[in-house]
């Protein structure tokens, strides 16, 4: 997945939107996300599209999709290699999603197009104990495998969640099931559902790298979380170390050694990922890892989730890149974002950090980024 090919010239960067469109503050951070892309790659124009009224570039338009791409879209706008993108092309939908990290439980279960039980039986070492299931009654069937195994504490996880969202922490297979009746659970469950051991007083990492053009960045970040209008725990921003070059390179600075195994298991996941499905390919490829112990007090390492399109940490990720640009003396840079949800926006609305300003029901939710000295 880290091969970096070649492509014709770019002459504009062109943002894909899903066609049934996005809210305002998700599409600020994508033009943001955009303007500093087309800076770096020297592009003059930025067009903006929806999904079902673009056209074939002949390859000289880039692409920031907010979506991971299937690769009958790539094909179809002349996308081939990730240079031509920010973002990912994945030949089955279920791949852009988290349930790809486990194995479905009993081999008699539903299961989508191009399913690979193989994979996750060997991504087991990577990532937290858990299974993957694609409907309510495997999904309770399931539940009732661990609750005769002893486990406690399982995080439900919606596959189309994101930012800590559609996630719950259950205890039974009875509250499986009241979990399973709420509205939005049982309009998402045919995307798949991840039940998967929880780790208490955990601390989460982005690990990943970043190509844009024929440019390879490779970084790790802790992110932080923060409270929604619901007070419910969800993403709150990272903090980010970027270097240029590989993984190895960033091994090479100094104070790694203590996080080495994450970014090591990073690897490994994308490893297997990549040779079960080799017609994938991305240029943005992020990972959440998270560390914490377990319900016996045992502590534990494992990869949450992958991310191949424009995500939460992209905006601390282009402007640590677009910081190394500016200085070709450094080697690695720091960058940050911060989300907050807040009942009045009028404070921070002149804010110079302030990329991305959205109304959540009574409330706001603003984004924030910037580089910080290295």
């Amino acid at each position: 997945m880290s091969k970096i090919l070649t492509s014709p010239p770019k002459t504009s960067l062109q943002i894909s939107l899903p066609s049934k469109g996005c809210n305002k503050g998700t599409l600020q951070g994508l033009e943001f996300m955009a303007r500093e892309l087309a800076q770096f790659l020297d592009l003059p124009r930025i067009r903006i599209d929806y999904e079902d009224q673009l056209k074939p570039s002949m390859g000289d338009a880039y692409y920031l999709p907010l979506h991971t791409l299937k690769l009958e879209q790539a094909q179809q706008l002349g996308i081939e290699q990730p240079s031509q993108l920010y973002g990912g092309v994945v030949p089955y939908d279920f791949l852009a999603h988290k349930t790809v990290a486990h194995p479905l439980p009993q081999d008699d279960m539903d299961r989508p197009q191009g399913w690979n039980n193989e994979l996750g039986l060997a991504l087991r070492h990577t990532v937290l104990p858990g299974y993957s299931v694609f409907s309510r009654n495997d999904a309770l069937r399931t539940m009732s495998l661990l609750d005769e195994a002893g486990q406690t504490g399982i995080r439900a996880k919606l596959a189309s969640g994101n930012a800590g969202r559609g996630q719950k922490v259950i205890y039974s297979r009875q509250e499986l099931e009241e979990l399973l009746n709420l509205p939005q659970w049982q309009s998402e469950l045919e995307h798949g559902l991840v039940l998967e051991e929880n780790l208490l007083d955990g601390e989460t990492f982005s690990i990943g790298q970043t190509q844009v053009g024929e440019h390879l960045f490779s970084y790790i970040g802790q992110q932080r979380q923060t409270s929604n209008c619901q007070q419910e725990s969800v993403y709150g921003g990272t903090s980010l170390l970027m270097v240029r070059g590989g993984f190895l390179q960033l091994l090479k600075l100094s104070g790694m050694k203590r996080i080495a195994h994450l970014v090591e298991m990073t690897m490994s996941y994308e490893k297997s990922i990549s040779q079960a499905f080799p017609q994938l390919y991305a240029s943005r490829r992020n990972y959440d890892l998270i560390v914490g112990k377990n319900a016996r007090g045992h502590y534990k390492a494992g990869v949450l989730e992958h991310s191949w399109r424009f995500g939460g940490a992209s905006i601390a990720e282009i402007l640590a890149i677009r910081n190394l640009q500016l200085h070709p003396e450094l080697q690695h840079t720091h960058a940050w974002t911060r989300e907050r949800y807040l009942d009045d926006a009028s404070s921070i609305e002149n804010s110079p950090h302030l990329y991305s300003l959205d109304q959540e029901g009574e409330a706001y939710l603003a984004r924030f980024g910037g580089p910080l000295p290295s």
